[in-house]
């Protein structure tokens, strides 16, 4: 078997690295940075296993190679002679496990969501600077900062007068500032983490509020010497859309099987009985929370199904809410008490001194589901903010010279309680969780669910719980 020779893995890897993608890493990368490059991804794969002790050299080589085509006018050897390459195994990691301690200045992979964005801002990357005295001009272009060097001017008689910019010489691109978000099933404690981020050219367009995507980006302190403390930003090269139904991806072995058991009798009954076992009863509310998850077909009418469990404390529709949050792929639970309109919708933060748009619940799981407990706990004014949401399956704001709709294709699961601490059979269903009519006609299942004295009954809820806490499931499978 013939070995690669090391000019032949130097040209490969530069073919891959020229490629748009490795060519914005690398563009973004400082002279103390980390190139970090996943092992298991082609073509470095096949080049590892070929030559391991040649490997990073070359790569490096191929690095410099990139770099000096971005750069002719700067001696790339020298000036990235600190530059570590790192090889790794994981596609992604998760966003908490980001520290400066290990990834400053290094290329990092993971996934997030887009909650928040600024006006798009712009940003000089070269331009002529001119003495007002004596007209000496000289060409500059920005930093890997973004930032153009203070010149002043060479001429002894000028006094290191300031330089000014020559507008017609100058080149700009655009930048704009962007929230992150970890994903919730991916957070530690159920504590998602919050980043900052900056992106510009191409990728300003293609990135909005509430998208889901895999950003590759540079982790790097912003420097300010009055203070001892700096901001985290990501500058991000790269970013993918994630499609939410790759994290449940079927062989076509399971597919067959569902098929031909969904065919067979008593199939929807096995479904109800795997959903939320550990609660007793509601064989009907637990197929409508079924029918949520499975959704309406896109088309003329609104596919998303709204869902409202009415009814006495201590029923278990919180457990309801916490299955379903649980079930389902993109999900968020919050308790109306707690939540305001903006929080669930649209609102505008004030950030650095500047407003931007930041997405509420229903925007940031659209194409999923939305769970609200003490629903009626919500004042009048945050409940009207969600109207539209749960009609139209979008999300506007008009606010600050900000005007932009968003998408909110989101089902909602929402439970209240009486006002009066129990269901008063002789009032109307208005008059006893105290929402205006407009309001519950945006709901397609209203569930009544009362606490009825029935010894057959609790005698059965009592024994399901018991069974519960001693087996770790029931296995009563009788249904009221």
């Amino acid at each position: 078997m013939m070995t690669m020779t090391e000019s032949a893995m130097r040209d490969q890897l530069i073919d891959a690295l020229s490629s748009v993608k490795w060519t914005r890493i690398i563009d973004a990368l400082r002279p103390n940075g980390v190139f970090t490059v996943n092992g298991l991804q082609e073509p470095f794969c096949d080049l590892l296993i070929e030559d391991k002790d040649k490997f990073l050299d070359v790569l490096r080589q191929a690095v410099y190679q990139v770099l000096k085509v971005k750069h002719p006018d700067i001696d790339i050897e020298s000036t990235f002679s600190t530059l570590r390459i790192r090889l790794t195994a994981e596609e992604s990691m998760p966003m908490h496990k980001l520290n400066a301690r290990e990834h400053e200045n290094a290329i990092v992979t993971f996934d997030c969501e887009i909650i928040g964005m600024s006006k798009i801002l712009s940003y000089i990357q070269e331009c002529s600077l001119s003495c007002p005295k004596c007209y000496t001009e000289i060409h500059v272009k920005a930093d890997l900062d973004k930032k153009l060097p203070i010149k002043l001017c060479a001429n002894p008689a000028c006094k290191k007068m300031k330089l000014e910019t020559i507008r017609e010489t100058i080149k700009t691109d655009n930048v704009q500032t962007i929230s992150l978000q970890e994903p919730l099933e991916t957070s530690r404690n159920q504590s998602p983490i919050i980043q900052r981020a900056k992106i510009d050219g191409n990728l300003i367009g293609d990135v909005f509020i509430g998208q889901r995507k895999r950003v590759t980006g540079v982790y790097r302190s912003e420097l300010d010497l009055k203070k001892d403390e700096n901001e985290v930003i990501i500058e991000i090269t790269n970013a993918d859309n994630l499609d939410i139904s790759d994290s449940v991806i079927l062989s076509e072995q399971d597919i067959n099987k569902i098929k031909i058991d969904s065919k067979s009798d008593g199939f929807v009954d096995k479904l109800i009985d795997s959903y939320a076992p550990h609660i007793f009863g509601m064989k009907d509310v637990k197929l409508a929370c079924l029918l949520q998850l499975a959704g309406g077909t896109e088309g003329v009418k609104r596919p998303n199904i709204n869902i409202l469990l009415v009814g006495d404390p201590s029923m278990a529709k919180s457990e309801i809410l916490k299955s379903q949050n649980i079930y389902s792929h993109r999900s968020m639970y919050t308790s109306g008490k707690g939540s305001s309109g903006v929080g669930l919708t649209l609102g505008l933060a004030k950030r650095d001194g500047e407003f931007e748009l930041s997405a509420g619940g229903f925007v940031i799981c659209d194409g999923g589901i939305i769970c609200i407990d003490e629903f009626e706990k919500m004042d009048a004014y945050n409940r009207s903010a969600i109207h539209e949401p749960l009609e139209q399956g979008t999300c506007s704001i008009a606010k600050a010279g900000f005007k932009a709709t968003f998408p909110a294709r989101t089902s909602c699961l929402a439970a209240a309680n009486p006002k009066f601490g129990k269901y008063d059979d002789e009032e109307s269903l208005v008059t006893n969780i105290d929402m205006p009519p407009s309001l519950l006609s945006r709901f397609d299942f209203i569930w009544l669910i009362k606490d009825s004295v029935n010894e057959q009954e609790d005698t059965a809820k009592a024994r399901h719980i018991l069974n519960t806490y001693i087996k770790g499931n029931s296995e009563e499978k009788k249904y009221l």
